[in-house]
């Protein structure tokens, strides 16, 4: 059995441990709500399989350092988030992604934080475990394989795959850093994705001014092209950025309804202030 620790552990333990690993970091309401009751998997954490972690946005499971070891001798990959922000921001893109794939949306790639500091969206060069930013595909893409199509160094550009940005560390996303991603973002916004940047927060507050100025500034300014240019009526894009309200399970507006999603969130749907 020392020889193989996996075997050691019930069909439930192996599927959280599996989860964890997959996903990088998970809430623990999320896993006894996909698996069983935390009583089932608790000692996973006493063993080291997984840590756990207090955070704002919940109590997260990531993997302990017994879990890497075991995966690093198998050379297997698993995913080593240093720090609490990292393990924070993992947990909440991954309800995020959760929360847009009910809206349609597909993720197609993250971003990782590269080693040396340079990130790219696909690379060979060594990169963290943290993500930055993902990659999604919008409903509407018909072309599937447009993306893989794409040279790596321009897959951040592809039509219909904007990208997602989904932090809670550090305070999230403030007005003032929205503001920096909308600028970063214009032309990609607007040339190359010809689909909004997409957001999400735990409280609409934070950025709804922000958000609002900036689609009525577009809204402004495609009704003044096309009053101008008739023949070009429907082409411009009129939203150009779209949050989407993930909030805290442990929030008033967070509480969390049979399916997983938070049921505010749910009934708010996607938020196009």
């Amino acid at each position: 059995m020392a020889d193989h620790p996996f075997t050691a552990l019930t069909p439930t333990q192996a599927a959280v441990l599996q989860d964890v690993r997959y996903f990088g970091a998970v809430t623990a309401r999320r896993l006894e709500r996909d698996h069983a009751p935390r009583a089932e998997w608790d000692v996973l954490i006493r063993t080291r399989w997984l840590a756990s972690h207090d955070s704002v946005h919940g109590e997260l499971m990531a993997l302990g350092p017994y879990a890497r070891a075991q995966y690093a001798a198998q050379n297997v990959f698993a995913p080593y988030l240093a720090g609490p922000a990292a393990v924070v921001d993992r947990a909440y893109q991954n309800d995020a992604l959760a929360r847009l794939a009910a809206d349609g949306y597909t993720m197609v790639a993250p971003v990782y934080k590269a080693a040396t500091g340079i990130t790219r969206a696909t690379s060979r060069r060594r990169v963290t475990s943290q993500v930055l930013r993902h990659i999604m595909r919008a409903p509407n893409v018909q072309d599937l394989q447009l993306f893989s199509r794409t040279p790596p160094d321009e897959r951040e550009r592809v039509r219909g795959h904007p990208l997602l940005y989904a932090t809670v560390s550090g305070g999230g996303i403030s007005e003032q850093r929205l503001r920096r991603l909308l600028t970063v973002h214009d032309n990609d916004i607007q040339t190359y994705w010809r689909s909004p940047l997409l957001i999400a927060v735990p409280d609409l507050s934070a950025v709804r001014r922000v958000v609002r100025e900036a689609n009525a500034q577009q809204e402004r300014a495609v009704d003044t092209h096309e009053r101008t240019n008739p023949g070009q009526v429907g082409r411009l894009l009129r939203t150009l950025v779209q949050v989407i309200q993930v909030p805290h399970p442990d929030s008033p507006e967070g509480r969390y309804g049979d399916d997983g999603h938070s049921r505010a969130a749910s009934d708010s749907r996607m938020q196009r202030e």
